[in-house]
């Protein structure tokens, strides 16, 4: 949504967030 390479990064933080809970 505006920033492509922002996107990766701020998904990769959540993937792991989601896994832990």
């Amino acid at each position: 949504m505006g920033q492509d390479h922002d996107s990766p990064l701020m998904l990769e933080e959540i993937s792991e967030e989601g896994k832990d809970l």
